[in-house]
This record gives structure tokens, C-alpha cells and sequence, in this order.
């Protein structure tokens, strides 16, 4: 597990802090027989940024539904769009009634990114492809074929923390169909299994040239059937439900950064910070992360005989105005070992999570700082040169439910990265 600083280190960081002058230190030196302990710090180790195209990262049974569009301006057209199953629920027998309407309620979660000031049209397909699992998952490029002709659409201004919820129309051909079928009481609307044979399920795009918020739904959209009741009086209007299945629904989130430094992203799984304006960049859905080597790590052993490491803090800021208003940095970042392809390395029992550190008067010191003391030791017990590194992305559940984006400068840039080394030396 990684360590931040006990009683130890900080009396030990006391220390360092009066050591400037780099005189050394009687202290614990009737412990040698010969020598000095030397007490210092250094931040000047190069450190090697990069921006990662991750995997295909499964985004099936999210914790919310995304559907929109916005052009991100550095990470490119970013496009959200959900597919989930309906089934049949308690459909009651209809005599003496007549169809009405038909909608899709899709709930309000409170989730938005981007502006929310624009108006935003969703646009509701039919799909006409079976889905399928692939090995019990489906992921963020995953993708079916949908009836281009629209079901139905809105255009509305979004309202995530103030509304309720949205209702779409829906064709009134699509609405009349099933209400034949529940007034017959056919199979399709009585059996799960038969209902997905007649309809393989929905899907809601954002309009094509949509500019506007990512907005989070909860998983519970369901269809709705509206029939005038003719068994009272006065008539009424009433509904039954068709629900979204628990078992297939999924978040399908795609980048276009053709115009954009990423580009290069398209057709290799890296691209370091120096191509890209000293920049780089993490988003949830779309499958970015932030990837941080040490190359010299092991340089400072063979330079600095004798040397002992005593702690080992990263800290890097958000790029200054990336994350104001609706494109708030992430709260929490997770912090992977990974070797050079980005394959996890496990060299700790949990999961190291990072927290921002917000400097909420000035905005100046905002910050994600953390110890990889860990990582730093297991990278000088290695016997040969690797291409470990660290890598930043979310916890699993954020990144398929969110877009989230995150832009952090290198060690060139205005706010720039750093790896402090504390350390103990003993000289002859």
C-alpha cells in the first residue's frame, strides 16, 4: 500500500528544509564508523508524460445512461449515446379504451458535463440488430445497427439539476402497434423473451450537430403507452410501462480527434506531452489516461552511492482554466503500475486513489499530489532497465458512467510537474 509521510518523515522533511547549504549532519552519526549523513531533497528527475488511448473499456450496466454531443477543444467531438433493451411490465387488459400517444421517459440523475446552456436534441432509433454480450460485457465501442429514421426527438434546454425528467414523443405508428398487441394480449407483450424478438431495443442519439451538454440519465427509462380510459366518466388518460432491461444496456462513447494533436491517437496507443503542447490528457467513456516514467530512476543509485530513498511525491495540476464551470476536474483519479504495453503491474494489495487538492480562494495551487514510494522502490529492486511507469485514469464505475476530462501540463509547462525524491546519503 502506498505511504504518506508518519512522525519519521516529517521530522526527517524538518530537517531537509534546514539543509539548504548541504553541510552535513552530525545527526545519527555515532551509528557510522566513518562518514556523514547527508539529509536533502531534490525535484529535477526527468520525468516522460504521455496521453494513452486505453482499451475498449466496458461500459455495460452503468450506473447512469449519457446521451449527447459536444466539441471538446482539444479532445475532439465527443459523442455519448446509450442502447438498452425494453420489456414488457404489467400491461392491463384494455376494453372500453382507445390509443392516445406514445413516449420515452428517461430520468434526470444529475450527471452533466459540458454546457448546459445550449439547447440539446436527442433523437430515439429503433435498433434492428440483436445485441449481444461479448464474454459478458459490452464496452464503450461496442455498436449496433439502428433504424436511421427517427422514432421520435426533442429539443429542450437541459435542466439536469432542476428538472425531473424529459419525455420524448414517439411515432404514433411505433405507440399503436404495441398498443394492438397488449389489446389482444399477444405474446410479445407477455413474454420478456418474445417482446425482444419484436423489439431488439432503443437507442437515443444527440442531433448530428449538436454542440452541447453530455447529460446523465438514470438506468430506469421506460416507454410509455398512453390510451384514453372510456370505462368511467369523465374519460381519463391513462399509461402503461415498458421497462428497461437489467440485463443489456450500455453507454456507447466515442472521440473523433481527427482535428486535434491526439490524431496520432487513431493509429498508435501513445503520444508523449511534447507533441502535444506540453499537455496531457485523461477522459472517462472516451478512454484516456494520463501515463507518467521515471527513464533516469536508476541513474541515481549508480551517481549517488550510498543513497537511501525516504519518500516520493507527484504532484501535478490541472491546466489553468481546463476545469472551470462545467468541466469540473475529476474529484479522484486511480493510479495504475503498468509496464510498457499498459498492462497492469500488481505491486500493492488496493488501489492507490489520488485526490484533488483544490485551492478554492486563488486558484492557484490546485493540485493532485501523491507518494509513489512504493513504485520508486520496486523500480530500483529491478535487475534491468523497463518501461514501467505510472498511469492515471478513474475507478472503474466513474469511467463508464462519466466524460469527465482532465488536462495536466508536463514539467515545461506553466504549472509543471514534479516528482520530489527526500533522501538520506552517507558520504565517507
Amino acid at each position: 500500500m502506498m505511504k504518506t509521510g508518519g512522525p519519521f518523515f516529517c521530522f526527517m522533511l524538518l530537517l531537509a528544509t534546514n539543509s539548504c547549504n548541504n553541510e552535513p549532519s552530525g545527526i545519527g552519526s555515532d551509528f557510522f564508523q566513518s562518514g556523514s549523513l547527508y539529509i536533502d531533497s531534490f525535484d529535477t528527475l526527468t520525468l516522460r508524460v504521455s496521453t494513452v488511448a486505453l482499451d475498449s473499456m466496458i461500459t455495460s450496466n452503468p450506473a447512469r445512461l449519457l446521451a449527447g454531443r459536444h466539441i471538446d477543444e482539444e479532445l475532439g467531438i465527443i459523442t455519448a449515446m446509450p442502447f438498452f433493451q425494453i420489456t414488457p411490465g404489467d400491461v392491463p387488459t384494455l376494453t372500453n379504451a382507445s390509443y392516445s400517444r406514445a413516449t420515452l421517459l428517461l430520468r434526470y440523475d444529475d450527471y452533466s458535463y459540458y454546457d448546459t446552456l445550449s439547447s440539446t436534441t436527442l433523437v430515439v432509433h429503433e435498433v434492428v440488430e440483436e445485441i449481444k454480450l461479448i464474454e459478458g460485457s459490452l464496452y464503450n465501442t461496442s455498436s449496433f445497427d439502428y433504424d436511421p429514421e427517427a422514432l421520435g426527438s426533442i429539443t429542450f434546454e437541459p435542466r439536469p439539476t432542476l428538472g425531473d425528467s424529459i419525455e420524448i414523443p414517439l411515432s404514433d405508428d411505433f405507440g399503436l402497434n404495441i398498443y394492438k398487441l397488449a389489446e389482444k394480449s399477444a405474446t410479445e407483450i407477455s413474454s420478456s423473451q418474445d417482446f425482444l424478438k419484436y423489439l431488439r431495443g432503443l437507442a437515443v442519439s444527440p442531433g448530428a450537430d449538436a454542440n452541447g451538454a453530455v447529460l446523465g440519465f438514470k438506468t430506469d427509462a421506460e416507454v410509455r403507452i398512453y390510451y384514453h380510459d372510456r370505462s368511467s366518466l369523465p374519460v381519463e388518460e391513462r399509461h402503461f410501462r415498458l421497462n428497461t432491461s437489467s440485463n443489456i444496456r450500455f453507454n456507447h462513447i466515442t472521440a473523433d480527434r481527427s482535428s486535434t494533436s491526439l490524431a496520432p491517437l487513431s493509429s498508435q496507443r501513445s503520444i508523449r506531452s511534447v507533441f502535444t503542447d506540453h499537455k496531457a490528457y485523461y477522459q472517462g467513456g472516451c478512454g484516456l489516461g494520463i501515463r507518467v516514467e521515471i527513464p533516469y530512476l536508476r541513474d541515481i543509485l549508480i551517481d549517488n552511492p550510498g543513497l537511501h530513498i525516504l519518500e516520493a511525491v507527484l504532484q501535478f495540476s490541472p491546466v489553468p482554466r481546463s476545469g472551470k464551470g462545467n468541466t469540473p476536474a475529476p474529484e479522484v483519479l486511480a493510479m495504475y503500475v503498468v509496464n510498457g504495453q499498459n498492462e497492469v503491474i500488481s505491486i500493492s494489495d488496493s488501489q492507490v486513489r489520488v485526490r484533488l487538492e483544490e485551492d478554492v480562494y486563488l486558484g492557484r495551487d490546485t493540485r493532485y499530489p501523491l507518494s509513489i514510494l512504493d513504485f520508486v522502490n520496486y523500480q530500483l529492486a529491478q535487475p534491468e532497465f523497463n518501461q514501467n511507469a505510472v498511469l492515471f485514469t478513474s475507478e472503474d464505475e466513474f469511467l463508464r458512467s462519466s466524460v469527465h476530462r482532465l488536462y495536466v501540463g508536463d514539467q515545461m509547462s506553466e504549472r509543471p510537474m514534479k516528482l520530489m525524491l527526500y533522501y538520506v546519503r552517507v558520504k565517507d
